[in-house]
């Protein structure tokens, strides 16, 4: 019998962060943490481990120049590559927003390398917006029992419609 222990966690999806200025020693080059340039750079967390890792989806823009450049030319490298293995017919049904994707720039960070960015978004305005947008969600999910209410409606309605016929 297992039982699932619950972890507080330091960050949470959505939380804007930022990556401190100190120098890596030897247990980040093991653990591939923590480079120099990683320094000041923000995002935003994507998932917060158990294990004291944190995934960040960083912001272009807090990337160095060259790093930048250099992961810019990837992604139209792999777009380029991507669209030119699909067929005319695919390309013609792709939106304009689909030719364009753009590609995360992740990194997988310690939790003690990252303190939450109050510039960007403080935890106050995220706790805000999250209770807004799950008061929303939370009206607007239907419950097991009104998906099988319109289920059999609409298959009661199928039937009618056949008789009809």
């Amino acid at each position: 019998m297992s039982t699932a222990v619950k972890v507080d966690l330091k960050f949470q999806d959505g939380d804007r962060v930022r990556v401190i200025d100190r120098e890596p020693g030897a247990p980040d080059a093991k653990a591939v943490t923590y480079y120099p340039f990683y320094r000041h750079l923000t995002g935003k967390v994507i998932k917060a481990y158990n294990d004291n890792s944190v995934a960040v989806d960083i912001d272009r823009s807090a990337l160095p120049a060259e790093i930048r450049e250099r992961h810019e030319r990837s992604e139209t490298l792999m777009r380029d590559k991507w669209l030119a293995g699909l067929g005319e017919e695919e390309r013609e049904k792709l939106s304009e927003r689909a030719k364009r994707f753009h590609l995360r720039y992740t990194l997988l960070l310690s939790a003690n390398d990252l303190v939450i960015d109050e510039k960007k978004t403080g935890r106050a305005n995220r706790a805000s917006e999250a209770g807004s947008q799950s008061a929303v969600s939370e009206s607007a999910r239907k419950t097991q029992d009104d998906l099988l209410a319109a289920e059999e409606a609409y298959l009661r309605s199928v039937e009618q419609n056949k008789l009809a016929n």
